[in-house]
């Protein structure tokens, strides 16, 4: 119909309208846009009628028109094209205007709605999409930014903020629009609206947004670098979000900012500023996203490595190896920046995550990102990183995955410690990674710290091979892991010792060993505490332990190792203190480091015999040491440990703990008594310097004699000594008593029954004699007690022969004879069995001087509150009455003394009754007749005539014999009694 309308026009108009060049189709195209914009021009005039009803009404209209095209493929294509057109041409502005101004929410809803549909449904299907698009690109993109990319935010709904939202995300994806958002006016308005938007409290606007920026990133990446700080920001902010897919999304988002924004932060970056992106002050803006990039992005992903989500760790595992692929092909700037090592750190804290899908989706990430480097690097021909990698391939260690994790989770993880991508990519960065690490195992969280320590001991498992790799950060690592051991945290104290034996099992175990071993000794600045010692001992164990170091590592390490733990400084830490009582921490550690050497039975087969053996000493004398510790001051149970330890290091060598203790004792004791004593840190015991009681050297040196006291034999002649230089009558009470108790244990021993003859004369003399005297207060009667019993032990076992006896009796008896009247009952049993021992020994060998002397004394302890100590004092008158010439109890001593033993005789006890018979039996033969005259008395005032019958039956046999063999006979009546057990001799 036109074209008849064009025929009848005149001739002028015709020629002007060919010269427009339009074709027959394209002015069929523009009839049928022309013919939907009559069909709907009264839907278009709603929308900028005043009534909102009206307004909502044309739109809904307008959104059915967008939708419905014909029905046919090919009738649909033509259609939409049609509508696409119409759209551009007619509907485009007043559905803006509508989402840009119009009060009515419903109104601007649907105009968003609508705005959407065509973009997301008919524009890419009109004639030129591209031109389409632009145009909508071109108004739309403004307007949003005037609704929402302005604060305050005049957009009050939520749901049209995200329409608005998605509409922004669904155009920057398309990249036929990159040179229309190239448009400085157009770029600005995106990314305030973006960065606007990014602060908005509607989670799901905040993660349209983040997609939004992977959009921008993709299709404007001029504007995405410009206006980078501010994004930047804002998508780190949103990584604390309550809702984990929102940070999850927006760590995609900052992923893809980072990658944009780190050429343009790298120090060089100016004249790429200035050049391709033709930024005004370039200086300001590189300035600007480096410090956003150091300041905010990364301390958000060493935060999100421990975030609650495993999707969002999971997604971060993705980001960090797309981040570590980015060179060369993206960018160079994260190599630049030198932030590659700390997203290194980053992505291997993850391989430690506690889930098993992050640490095997960490494991792929890290092996994807070894690969690119490996692959970029024989690309570029860098000569000194490709070196290292050569080289660390060339020192690989075979190592096991850990066995506690899941089978997936262990082949990811073998994977990963046998690729030699993955080892070489971490010697090239371990470096600044160790800065990164030991940053992290110093922070002031205990998540941090025990995830920074499991992580450096993967790094240290990776790389265990190189030993120059780690041996320059090799010290501040030790002094870490020592600070770690000995923390108030046990998952950091197991985090710690889990690093320390992953530096066993590496090339650098000699280093670490040399740099502990000193810090045990209490070398170096403020080392000399039980706290540093303890940390270096558990480093040493765990260094050790089976899991640590190999067999071939350790076994030349072992004698420097035994040496250090039996070092003097070590054993007696806390001699300065008041009680000198070792730390219990220190004590459980030296245990353990002990144990994890002994317990290793195959590094004792590859050590030599000799310093195998001068090793097991060392060990020895620790264990010894320990047990020496008091109660009090060490874990419970210790000393069955160490027992148990001492009887493991004994089958070692094909022997039991005796024979051990046996071969080793002469190297012990020498060592023992080579130990400083107070006052003189030159003069050492066996020189003639003296320990305090409270001494760890002293107490080591009673547990050794105890302990060995079976095969101590040999050794007497260098013990006694020492025994007695402490037993002086100058020395402080508590050390005579500890050394009388000594004492009495060896001469109960049978073993040293052979060795005590040639030392009895002067252990009486020297360390008893003085001690026996009576003095008040307890620890004096403890100490009188102790010495009390072992001259029991000496004269119950013969070790005195006569001679010796001969030579201290006389200063024995006085001492003995007060002691009878002792407060302590067991002391006073005691004395009445010395005395009887003596009697025994020496008989006839007493004057009457001191039988006169001796006799009230014992008559008196007939009438001991003690049983115990009346049955002693019976056994020990049977040979009383032997020990001198029968005058010499003649008279008043032996009347007197009749008289008490008859009112005895009828003790209410039987075993009373019967001693005192043996007693009378003996004294019979002194004087017949008077034993016969006082038990005739005697008849009528007792219970019982029996035992009165048998000694006048005695009395009849002794006097019809003469007077000579008589008193023979006395002496041979008397009962052959045994060595008497006293009652509490044991608890002395």
């Amino acid at each position: 119909n036109l074209l008849r309308l064009l025929e009848a026009l005149p001739a002028g108009v015709c020629e002007a309208w060919s010269g427009l060049r339009c074709s027959e189709l394209e002015m069929a195209k523009f009839l049928d846009c022309e013919a939907l914009r009559v069909r709907h021009q009264r839907d278009l005039n709603c929308l900028v009628d005043s009534d909102r009803a009206t307004r909502r009404q044309g739109l809904k209209r307008l959104r059915e028109v967008f939708g419905q095209p014909s029905s046919g493929p090919q009738k649909e294509d033509e259609a939409v094209r049609e509508v696409a057109a119409f759209f551009t041409l007619h509907a485009q502005e007043p559905i803006i205007g509508l989402l840009a101004d119009d009060d009515a929410e419903s109104c601007r809803e649907g105009a968003a709605q609508c705005l959407l549909q065509v973009a997301r449904e008919v524009l890419n299907k009109a004639e030129a999409p591209a031109q389409a698009l632009g145009a909508l690109a071109r108004h739309v993109l403004p307007a949003i930014a005037r609704r929402i990319g302005v604060s305050p935010c005049k957009e009050g709904t939520e749901e049209i903020r995200l329409l608005l939202l998605q509409i922004v995300t669904l155009l920057l994806s398309k990249d036929a629009l990159a040179p229309v958002l190239a448009e400085e006016s157009l770029g600005d308005a995106v990314c305030s609206t973006l960065s606007r938007s990014l602060l908005d409290q509607y989670p799901e606007a905040k993660r349209e947004c983040a997609s939004a920026v992977r959009a921008l990133v993709k299709v404007a990446p001029r504007h995405a670098v410009v206006h980078g700080e501010e994004l930047m920001k804002h998508l780190v902010g949103n990584l604390g979000h309550q809702h984990g897919k929102t940070r999850q999304i927006t760590l995609q988002g900052l992923g893809q900012q980072i990658v944009c924004c780190a050429r343009a932060a790298a120090p060089d970056a100016q004249p790429f500023l200035q050049g391709q992106l033709a930024v005004e002050s370039p200086a300001r803006l590189q300035d600007a996203l480096e410090k956003v990039l150091r300041g905010s992005v990364v301390p958000a992903l060493q935060k999100a490595v421990h975030d609650r989500s495993p999707a969002v760790r999971y997604t971060l595992a993705r980001m960090l190896s797309f981040l570590l692929r980015a060179r060369p092909g993206r960018t160079e700037g994260l190599w630049q920046l030198g932030l590659e090592p700390l997203l290194l750190f980053l992505l291997l804290n993850l391989t430690r995550d506690e889930t098993d899908e992050v640490q095997r989706i960490a494991h792929e990430c890290l092996a994807a990102a070894g690969a690119h480097w490996r692959e970029q690097l024989s690309t570029t021909g860098r000569s000194e990183e490709l070196a290292v990698a050569s080289a660390a391939a060339a020192a690989h260690i075979p190592v096991a995955p850990a066995a506690e994790a899941a089978e997936e989770v262990q082949e990811a993880e073998g994977k990963t410690l046998a690729s030699e991508a993955v080892r070489g990519m971490v010697v090239c960065y371990l470096p600044a990674m160790m800065e990164h690490a030991l940053e992290s195992v110093n922070h002031w969280t205990v998540q941090e710290r025990q995830r920074g320590f499991v992580t450096l001991a993967l790094t240290i498992r990776i790389v265990r091979g190189v030993q120059s790799a780690l041996a320059p950060s090799l010290p501040r690592v030790v002094d870490a892991v020592a600070s770690a051991v000995v923390d108030d945290e046990q998952e950091i104290v197991e985090a710690a010792r889990h690093c320390a034996r992953a530096l066993g099992g590496s090339a650098a175990f000699g280093l670490t060993l040399e740099l502990v071993l000193p810090r045990l000794r209490g070398e170096g600045a403020g080392m000399d505490t039980a706290e540093h010692r303890k940390a270096a001992t558990l480093l040493v164990a765990s260094l050790a332990e089976e899991t640590g170091a190999s067999v071939e590592t350790v076994a030349p390490s072992v004698p420097a190792i035994a040496a250090t733990l039996a070092d003097q400084s070590v054993l007696c830490q806390g001699a300065d203190s008041d009680k000198a009582l070792m730390d219990s921490g220190l004590a459980d550690a030296l245990f353990e480091a002990v144990d994890s050497l002994v317990s290793r039975e195959e590094i004792w087969a590859a050590v030599a015999p000799p310093v195998a053996e001068e090793a097991q000493c060392m060990l020895l004398r620790v264990l010894l040491q320990l047990q020496a510790a008091p109660t009090a001051s060490v874990s419970e149970n210790l000393s069955e440990d160490v027992e148990e330890v001492m009887s493991d290091l004994a089958a070692r060598t094909g022997v039991d703990t005796e024979q051990l203790l046996a071969r080793h004792l002469p190297r012990l004791l020498e060592l023992v008594l080579a130990l400083p004593g107070v006052g003189s840190q030159a003069t050492p015991v066996s020189a003639g310097g003296t320990w305090p009681n409270s001494s760890p050297a002293r107490r080591g040196f009673d547990t050794l004699l105890r302990r060995s006291a079976t095969v101590l034999l040999g050794q007497l002649d260098s013990t006694v000594p020492v025994i007695l230089h402490h037993l002086g009558a100058t020395m402080e009470p508590d050390l005579k008593l500890s050394m009388l108790c000594l004492l009495q244990t060896l001469l109960s021993t049978a073993e040293l029954s052979e060795g005590w003859k040639k030392h009895s004369l002067s252990l009486i003399k020297s360390a008893l004699t003085h001690n026996l005297v009576w003095r008040a207060g307890r620890v004096a009667s403890t100490v009188r007690k102790v010495a009390v019993a072992c001259l029991y032990e000496i004269l119950r076992a013969g070790h005195a022969d006569p001679p010796c006896l001969f030579e201290t009796a006389p200063s024995l008896l006085p001492i003995l004879k007060t002691d009878l009247d002792d407060y302590d009952a067991s002391t006073r049993e005691l004395v009445c069995f010395c005395l009887g021992y003596l009697f025994r020994a020496l008989p006839g060998a007493f004057g009457e001087q001191p039988v006169l002397e001796l006799y009230p004394s014992l008559l008196k302890r007939l009438d001991d509150s003690s049983d115990q100590v009346r049955f002693a004092v019976c056994q020990a008158m049977v040979p009383f009455f032997s020990a001198a010439a029968p005058k010499a109890y003649q008279g008043t001593c032996i009347d007197y003394t009749l008289d008490q033993l008859f009112v005895h005789l009828d003790d209410s006890d039987p075993r009373i009754q019967n001693a005192v018979f043996e007693v009378i039996k003996a004294a019979t033969p002194i004087d017949p007749k008077r034993v016969g005259k006082k038990a005739s008395d005697c008849r009528l005032a007792h219970r019982s005539t029996k035992l009165l019958d048998d000694l006048l039956a005695l009395e009849l046999v002794v006097s019809s014999s003469s007077s000579g063999d008589a008193a023979g006979g006395g002496v041979g009546s008397g009962p052959a009694t045994g060595a008497p057990a006293p009652s509490s001799a044991g608890s002395s």
